[in-house]
């Protein structure tokens, strides 16, 4: 079951995320630890772009199913200097925006009280290896990058 009743465009997702980060640009952070908070934020952002980039790009030859001969291309590319399969990128990047934004909220929940007492928690589940559709993970992802932001940006 999808989290969404419709899953947003990529490129709307593309415009939430720069929304956040030209509201991000207008911050000065008050110490190290929220510059820090901020610094996952931002990385978080710039992946999910890439994430959404590469999921964009027109791909002629699909990226097989079987795990290892993924590795296996993904290696040869590496180490030819050539770039991995679109598909491929696209996974790593949105890997990278979510263990970004586990980080900013593990140091945002240590550095402040971030609990909204009328309202339930949120949960954020990022289901990899699932029958969801990456453009289901990127808008999860994107809502979870949101949802932080409104935590913290005034």
């Amino acid at each position: 079951m999808s989290v969404f009743a419709s899953v947003p465009s990529l490129e709307e997702l593309d415009r939430k995320i720069i929304e956040i980060a030209s509201l991000t640009a207008q911050i000065e952070t008050e110490s190290l630890q929220e510059a820090i908070i901020f610094s996952h934020l931002l990385a978080a952002a710039y992946a999910l772009r890439r994430a959404i980039a590469h999921e964009s790009a027109e791909v002629t030859d699909p990226l097989p199913d079987d795990g290892d001969v993924i590795m296996r291309l993904v290696a040869q590319s590496i180490a030819a200097g050539e770039a991995p399969h679109e598909s491929w990128l696209a996974r790593f990047y949105l890997t990278a925006a979510i263990e970004r934004l586990s980080a900013a909220e593990a140091r945002l929940k240590r550095y402040r009280d971030v609990s909204r007492p009328d309202a339930p928690p949120k949960q954020h589940q990022i289901r990899l290896a699932t029958q969801r559709t990456r453009a289901e993970e990127i808008a999860t992802a994107v809502a979870r990058l949101e949802d932080l932001a409104r935590r913290i940006i005034p």
